[in-house]
């Protein structure tokens, strides 16, 4: 039951992190390159720790599976929210080539 959701997410995650990446690297001058770079892949790996910990929490302290799954997910989608809106509010715009 969980199989083709998760693999949708995964396909998803897999698009997303490239077009983040892309525009991490892209708002970060060029001799800060090195440094973005580690900042970026650092805080993307304790990301992901932080929240399959979450994730396993909610679900392990939940009433019933459902209820812990349900939780987990919809903490998932508001961290992915907010992630969303902090890079839309954070990422300088580019300044138009001529």
């Amino acid at each position: 039951m969980l199989v083709l959701p998760m693999m949708a997410a995964g396909f998803g995650t897999s698009f997303a992190l490239t077009g983040t990446t892309t525009t991490a690297m892209t708002a970060a001058p060029a001799a800060y390159a090195g440094t973005a770079s580690a900042l970026f892949n650092t805080t993307r790996q304790i990301g992901s720790a932080a929240g399959v910990a979450l994730g396993g929490t909610l679900l392990a302290t939940a009433a019933g599976y459902g209820a812990g799954l349900r939780t987990a997910m919809a903490v998932g989608a508001a961290a992915y929210l907010a992630a969303a809106v902090l890079g839309l509010y954070c990422v300088p715009a580019r300044p138009a080539e001529h």
